[in-house]
């Protein structure tokens, strides 16, 4: 999976995630194979549907990050008493490293549901800037952790 904004506008870009239940999140993996094409500040914002560019430049963020190279390389921790009770993510990519388009290859969310499921969570939907509409693409994993 690769998420690419090919915009002439700008490099931000909008992801939303809905959840069939609630969630606890406790950290997300981001990968991008182009270190100049990289995201570099993500803001979260948790149960707020619907949000447009200019909801997500305006409004407060649950937890906005700065991401670092040892952040494509391993995961990054979020503030898990924030992420307590998740029906929704709208991930908001504010600006790049510094390249023409933004790439993103992996972007998942590690949690547990609230019936104490483990829970790999990833992707659903992306709206790009340049967009009237929304515009849904088919990236959907939610897979349960086998116990042992």
């Amino acid at each position: 999976m690769c998420i690419r904004d090919r915009s002439d506008s700008d490099h931000q870009l909008i992801i939303s995630l809905a959840f069939n239940q609630p969630v606890k999140i406790h950290h997300l993996v981001i990968r991008s194979v182009d270190p100049k094409s990289a995201p570099k500040t993500i803001q979260i914002y948790v149960n707020r549907v619907g949000m447009d560019f200019n909801d997500c430049e305006n409004e407060q963020p649950t937890q906005v990050i700065e991401l670092k190279d040892t952040d494509y390389k391993g995961q990054t921790d979020l503030r898990y008493v924030k992420f307590q009770h998740v029906k929704s993510l709208t991930v908001f990519v504010s600006d790049n490293t510094g390249g023409d388009c933004t790439i993103i290859n992996q972007l998942t969310f590690y949690g547990l549901s609230l019936q104490d499921t483990d829970m790999k969570l990833s992707l659903i939907h992306i709206s790009e800037p340049t967009r009237q509409a929304e515009i849904s693409y088919a990236v959907f994993c939610l897979k349960k952790k086998k116990k042992k």
